[in-house]
Order: structure tokens, then C-alpha cells, then sequence
């Protein structure tokens, strides 16, 4: 089966955490701890602004997928 892709949804401005902690599921607590740690890619349009590209989370979550048989 095939998750529809961000873009293919229709979002393409980009995402605070709060919105992205929605898509995926999750708290922000986690979103802002893998900031931290340099796991998801990140736009920062000021210092202590961050926001989420579509397209860049897209293509984070399809290297991180994992398929199962």
C-alpha cells in the first residue's frame, strides 16, 4: 500500500511543529527533540524559528520507511 505524499495532499507551505506533530502523529516534545538532534531536516527562517519543508519531510520519510513482509 502507498502513503499519499505530502504534496500529493495538498500541503505545500511549510509546517510549524506543531502542524508536522499532527501529520505524523506525535507530540511536539518529539518533533523539537529530533530538531535537536539533527534527525529531520529543518528550514529556519530565524534564529529560533523552525519550520518544516513538505518536500523535505516527504523525502525524509520515505528513506526512513521501512517495508515489512
Amino acid at each position: 500500500m502507498s502513503v499519499p505524499s505530502l504534496l500529493e495532499k495538498g500541503i505545500t507551505e511549510l509546517l510549524t511543529v506543531g502542524d508536522l506533530a499532527n501529520i505524523l502523529k506525535c507530540s511536539k516534545g518529539t518533533i523539537r527533540n529530533w530538531v535537536s538532534q539533527g534527525y529531520i531536516p529543518v528550514v529556519r527562517p530565524a534564529p529560533r524559528m523552525v519550520r518544516f519543508s513538505p518536500a523535505q519531510i516527504n523525502a525524509w520519510l520515505l528513506e526512513k520507511r521501512t517495508t515489512f513482509n
